[in-house]
């Protein structure tokens, strides 16, 4: 604190006399390489001095909110996990109803804690459980997909040797060919279903 009251004095030092300077019929331009100030700095010291008189430079991040101490972010935990399927913003509101104090959704993001356990509460896996095998019967039903573990192929088999049938031309094609191969997790995913994983307790 000690340092960043030093550097506040300086600042203002420097902005009275910058002031001062502009005061004397310098022009802008002949102040800004006279201090080694950026120009649109200068401007915007000079407009803030006309409009309201200031010359004081004012601590950084005067307008932002309060730190958070531990008990705040106690509070913000509490609330996360009341209802952890509120979205950030939402979770911004309701902590700022609570104390009074602003957070931003990229520091609200750092601060709250995850909780893994709610992904995989039982009726969470019941119903992974439900859309898999759902899944697997409409697949093997209406596709030739293999499954193995996580990931599925999908089997063209073909014939290679023998006559064409009647109006289809001869072609050399492999025994059998793996046309596609996905995960069954990017497949619930693409359907909708935000999901972890479908194996209990991941």
């Amino acid at each position: 604190m000690e340092y960043l009251s030093v550097g506040l004095e300086y600042l203002s030092l420097k902005m009275e006399h910058i002031i001062k300077a502009i005061s004397h019929n310098n022009s802008l331009t002949a102040v800004s390489r006279t201090f080694d100030v950026d120009l649109s700095t200068i401007h915007s010291i000079w407009k803030e001095y006309q409009l309201s008189g200031k010359i004081a430079q004012a601590p950084k991040g005067g307008n932002r909110a309060k730190s958070l101490n531990s008990s705040k972010e106690n509070i913000l935990c509490d609330s996360v996990e009341d209802d952890c399927s509120l979205i950030l913003e939402k979770s911004s509101d309701r902590f700022f109803n609570a104390t009074n104090i602003r957070i931003k959704c990229n520091d609200l993001f750092k601060k709250i804690k995850f909780i893994p356990e709610r992904r995989n509460i039982a009726s969470t896996i019941q119903e992974r459980d439900d859309y898999v095998i759902k899944y697997l019967e409409y697949s093997t039903s209406n596709r030739f997909i293999l499954f193995i573990d996580e990931t599925w192929f999908n089997i063209s088999m073909r014939r290679n040797y023998g006559r064409a049938t009647g109006g289809n031309p001869t072609e050399k094609i492999k025994k059998y060919q793996i046309s596609e191969h996905n995960s069954l997790l990017g497949h619930i995913q693409n359907f909708g279903y935000v999901l972890k994983g479908f194996i209990k307790g991941v």
